[in-house]
């Protein structure tokens, strides 16, 4: 190898593991974030029941700056549920049972909707009309998030995401620092 394209291969091989290590600290700030809504679920929400009145499917479609798109789909299930519910969280399953919660408000103009957004499985099972279970704190009366969602949460693919982007890192950077301290003859 031309030992001097060699410390210049050093150097684009620890910029790629900086690059990895990057990535594995945007996962592991995900991950935190993910926590911390769910905590403040467990902790501060409160239960109720929640009737689906419609439900979408939306498409984002976005331009690259070559002029090539993408598209993505979010399925949104539109709820009306019961905001105002005196029912911990903490309390479901333990004092309450699922079917003493409160039932959605009645429908008016003035009753709250709130927005879901939902995987594909819980779409396709989900009809107009359906009763769910939901979770939403009281600063936050639009967006209630399903209870299973909650009570099912598992880091462990952001623990997998940080594991191989932190193994890369040092995959890549060992090799390079070998690399960049050859000494030429």
């Amino acid at each position: 190898m031309n030992p001097v394209a060699r410390h210049w291969w050093a150097l684009c091989l620890k910029m790629i593991a900086l690059l990895c290590f990057i990535g594995a600290f945007i996962a592991f700030m995900r991950l935190q974030e993910e926590e911390s809504e769910l905590h403040r679920l467990r902790n501060q929400g409160v239960v109720s029941q929640a009737v689906v009145t419609s439900k979408e499917v939306d498409e984002i479609t976005r331009r690259s700056r070559r002029g090539r798109t993408s598209s993505s789909q979010i399925n949104v299930l539109m709820v009306r549920h019961n905001p105002k519910s005196t029912i911990p969280y903490a309390d479901l399953g333990t004092k309450v049972k699922e079917t003493d919660l409160p039932p959605p408000v009645p429908e008016s103009k003035d009753a709250p909707i709130g927005v879901m957004w939902v995987n594909d499985e819980v779409f396709a099972k989900t009809q107009v009309g359906d009763l769910l279970t939901v979770v939403n704190t009281p600063y936050n009366k639009t967006s209630p998030e399903l209870v299973s969602d909650v009570r099912d949460f598992s880091p462990r693919n952001f623990h997998l995401a940080i594991g191989v982007f932190l193994a890369l890192t040092f995959l890549i950077w060992l090799p390079a620092r070998r690399l960049g301290k050859i000494q030429t003859a």
